[in-house]
């Protein structure tokens, strides 16, 4: 990497084209419009995936010279191919995980073309359910048999335990 290359890949420093901007200021903006406007003086953060309003943010990033610098760097790494197929046509960059947006390592991104993008969408869509899943067994299990449960309990049979008291909760 060059150093302007380690300028657009910082590992994990504050990223000035990103900001925190609650909803109501965002509606009826240019931001909204799909124009973007100046930060404001709060300073950087990171764009949370929980936060309501995670997709308006999301879309205003995608418009910005970071995410832009960001995506032709890619491509250009990719030498113009889909890292999946080959593929050379409408390539577009992916985020593997939504970890760190805005703030993304290269480890983070890859160049796919549409269909191999639609793809590893699902595929990341399934990993963060399981991921979900998991730490929903896992606090369940944790607080009916404490923290040591997945040494001394099958995880399985947990598992059919944690599914079944979903079934006669979940309605409640």
């Amino acid at each position: 990497m060059n150093r302007s290359e380690l300028e657009i890949f910082p590992a994990y420093a504050p990223d000035p084209d990103l900001w925190t901007v609650p909803l109501e200021a965002i509606k009826g903006s240019d931001a909204w419009r799909g124009k973007l406007i100046p930060p404001p003086d709060r300073g950087p953060q990171r764009i949370e995936p929980d936060a309501p309003d995670w997709r308006v943010r999301y879309q205003a990033y995608l418009l910005s010279d970071t995410w832009a610098r960001k995506r032709r760097l890619m491509l250009k790494w990719a030498k113009g191919k889909c890292e999946e197929c080959g593929d050379r046509f409408a390539l577009e960059v992916h985020h593997r995980t939504y970890a760190h947006l805005g703030n993304e390592p290269r480890k983070d991104l890859a160049v796919l073309c549409p269909p191999c993008h639609r793809k590893a969408d699902v595929m990341r869509e399934a990993r963060v359910a399981a991921d979900r899943w998991d730490r929903r067994l896992d606090g369940w299990a944790t607080k009916k048999y404490g923290e040591d449960w997945d040494r001394c309990y099958d995880w399985e049979e947990i598992e059919e335990e944690f599914d079944a008291w979903l079934e006669r909760n979940e309605g409640r």
